[in-house]
């Protein structure tokens, strides 16, 4: 399911950054891959 999240999002974020530099791009992702972690983190602590 998140694999499946995580392709949509990512050409979503394609699409409505694609007008960002690409070290501001960059930063965007980086993010994201942290909020990732965390979600993965948290839903295996709440199992």
């Amino acid at each position: 399911m998140i694999d499946d999240l995580e392709h949509r999002s990512y050409d979503r974020i394609q699409k409505n950054f694609g007008d960002l530099k690409d070290e501001d791009f960059n930063l965007v992702m980086q993010v994201i891959e942290k909020m990732h972690r965390i979600l993965e983190v948290s839903e295996k602590v709440t199992r």
